[in-house]
């Protein structure tokens, strides 16, 4: 006898849970339908897309091409992304090599730099300065604004 362990649909993007929905085999896995069938539910319900709840115009700009839902808007020595993150998210320790700065427009952030972690809220700014190693976690679902600026223009 073989045992499967439940996946964790959590970390999946609404995108992800939709084929997940399109493929699994309803009769065989039941409780594994079922769980997908209300995380799609819940985050629709909330306003939440494939790429988030941002307005049409903001749609429709070009991808971001990373380890996360974001759309890009290009700037001068700078990118803007407005970006989209699934309740379950964790970004491993990591540095960039652009100094950040976000705002949390739904949800909340847990971001750990230096070995301290800062909770931050709806309206809530934080800065990671380039080159610094940080993580993120995301406990429910989340999207924010973030500029990643070119740290050899001080503007």
């Amino acid at each position: 006898m073989t045992f499967e362990s439940m996946p964790d649909f959590n970390g999946y993007t609404l995108e992800e849970l939709l084929e997940a929905q399109a493929g699994i085999n309803r009769e065989k896995y039941p409780e594994r339908a079922k769980e997908i069938d209300n995380l799609i539910a819940w985050r629709q319900a909330r306003g939440f897309g494939v790429r988030g709840s941002y307005p049409e115009r903001i749609r429709s700009l070009p991808l971001f091409d990373g380890q996360f839902d974001a759309y890009k808007l290009a700037a001068e020595n700078a990118s803007v992304l407005f970006a989209t993150y699934p309740a379950g998210t964790e970004i491993p320790p990591h540095p960039h090599d652009t100094d950040n700065y976000g705002v949390i427009s739904r949800g909340e952030l847990l971001l750990t730099m230096n070995g301290e972690t800062t909770h931050h809220a709806l309206g809530s700014w934080y800065h990671v300065p380039a080159g610094v190693a940080h993580s993120a976690r995301f406990m429910v679902d989340t999207e924010e604004i973030e500029f990643w600026f070119d740290p050899t223009d001080q503007g």
